[in-house]
């Protein structure tokens, strides 16, 4: 992913239909309003035919935001009538739809992107920045959660895991050689799941803490290198920081790093329209999607049968 370029001149605006214009979706109604040169001509809820929108042939793209047991087959049916598609988290929720729909793409040369919000954070994208020159990352950790929401068509792995498995693989570059999942103890066993999955790649352990049944909004994640570490907290106002190690390993006090302050969906809906403007068939965006699923799915697997 990189910073988002000013849209090129076009003689009219780019027109880009929504399917599901929920809690999320209302979010990106406000930010396609707000950004010139994009125009959202068509909405399709709960009382609309969603295949109106994903195959309709007056639109530029799509950007599907409804539940997502729903994105891959909505996402799917846009690649088929020849339209670019931004998909919400998760891309799907089965690795054999994520495939499918990956092959689909390439097939078809498709343009699809999948909208890991913290991947366009202008904090992230420096962290990322400044990774490069720091040599190879030696582990990864990382908290991300809040007091709910409680989805009933999503459970907690498949609605914070996304962010924070995106992240593991895009800062790190390669997919885990294994992963799983355990249950966090709770002395009062509540609605909702705190989880923690454990990456292990090459050369480096990602350990993700997630959950909605959290005390606050919590979005932090450190990444160690040899000599120091860079801090990524969308809660905290200074949103990027580095770190020296102390003997042990840990922290000492940070040094503040400056980011730019362009909210993350807007530089998604941007990404997104420059690529469509450019008739990009990158489809990167969309195998971190799928490779997303499959780390998932194979943490699903380890919740359901855990090894002792």
């Amino acid at each position: 992913m990189t910073p988002s370029a000013p849209l090129r001149a076009s003689p009219r605006p780019l027109r880009l239909g929504l399917i599901g214009p929920g809690v999320w979706g209302k979010n990106l109604v406000r930010t396609i309003k707000g950004l010139s040169g994009i125009a959202l001509t068509r909405v399709a809820g709960s009382k609309e035919d969603w295949r109106d929108v994903a195959g309709a042939k007056d639109l530029d793209g799509v950007i599907v935001a409804a539940p997502a047991p729903l994105h891959a087959q909505m996402a799917a049916f846009a690649v088929e009538h020849g339209l670019p598609v931004l998909v919400e988290k998760p891309l799907a929720m089965d690795a054999a739809e994520a495939h499918a729909l990956l092959k689909l793409a390439k097939r078809l040369k498709g343009c699809v992107w999948v909208d890991h919000i913290y991947l366009f954070h202008p904090a992230f994208q420096a962290l990322k920045e400044r990774s490069k020159g720091l040599g190879k990352i030696r582990s990864l950790r990382s908290v991300g959660g809040n007091r709910g929401p409680f989805r009933k068509d999503t459970p907690v792995l498949w609605d914070y895991g996304p962010h924070d498995v995106a992240m593991a693989l895009d800062l790190i570059g390669e997919a885990p050689k294994s992963g799983r999942a355990d249950r966090q103890e709770s002395p009062k066993p509540a609605k909702g799941e705190n989880l923690t999955l454990r990456l292990q790649f090459k050369g480096a352990l990602a350990e993700l803490n997630i959950g909605n049944r959290m005390r606050q909004r919590a979005r932090r994640m450190e990444v160690f290198f040899d000599d120091e570490a860079l801090v990524f907290d969308d809660t905290q106002p200074g949103k990027l920081s580095r770190h020296a190690l102390n003997k042990e390993g840990g922290l000492e006090k940070g040094e503040p790093l400056p980011t730019d302050d362009e909210p993350p969906l807007t530089r998604a809906v941007k990404t997104f329209a420059a690529a469509i403007l450019s008739d990009s068939h990158d489809l990167s965006s969309l195998e971190l999607g799928v490779s997303v699923v499959d780390v998932l799915a194979d943490c699903e697997q380890f919740l359901a049968h855990p090894i002792k």
